[in-house]
C-alpha cells in the first residue's frame, strides 16, 4: 500500500475519529445476524473507510484485493500451503497494510497463514482493544 499522495489521501489521514468496528473474526464469519457483534474495536475512521467502503457501486478495496488473492490460492492447495502473504506499506499505506493484514489473518482456512505485516512509519490505526487483538493474532 502506498503512502499519502493525493488530496483525498490527506483527507483520509485527517479523518481521525475512532469508530467502533466489528472484530475481524465476526467479519470473517460473514455472519448474517442483525445483532451487533459483542466485540468491537476502535479503528481510525479514515483508514477503515478507505479500505472497507464501497464507492460508486464498486466493491471495497479490501474485497477487491481479497478476490485476487483468493483466486490465486483457493483452487491451488500447493499455493495455499507454500505461499506466504505479506501486507506492506509506508505512512498511510502502513496503516492500510496493518488494517488489511489484521482482517485478512482472521480468514482462517482461506489464506496462507500467518499473514505478515511490514509497516513503515504508520500512524496509529486503532485503540488499545485493536492493539491487543492485533498482538494476539
Amino acid at each position: 500500500f502506498r503512502g499519502s499522495v493525493t488530496k483525498a489521501d490527506f483527507m483520509t489521514d485527517a479523518n481521525i475519529n475512532l469508530m467502533q468496528a466489528p472484530d475481524p473474526y465476526s467479519v470473517a464469519e460473514d455472519s448474517e445476524s442483525d445483532s451487533e457483534s459483542d466485540s468491537t474495536i476502535g479503528i481510525h475512521r479514515g483508514f477503515y473507510d478507505y479500505l472497507f467502503a464501497e464507492k460508486d457501486g464498486k466493491p471495497s478495496k479490501y474485497v477487491e484485493i481479497m478476490t485476487h488473492i483468493e483466486k490465486l490460492v483457493v483452487d491451488d492447495v500447493n499455493r495455499r500451503e507454500n505461499y506466504k502473504l505479506y501486507a506492506t506499506g509506508h505512512s498511510l499505506g502502513g496503516a492500510l497494510a496493518t488494517l488489511f493484514g489484521f482482517y485478512a489473518a482472521a480468514r482462517v482456512g482461506t489464506l496462507p497463514l500467518p499473514v505478515t505485516v511490514v509497516s513503515v512509519a504508520s500512524p496509529k490505526v486503532g485503540n488499545i482493544a485493536f492493539a491487543r487483538m492485533f498482538a494476539e493474532m
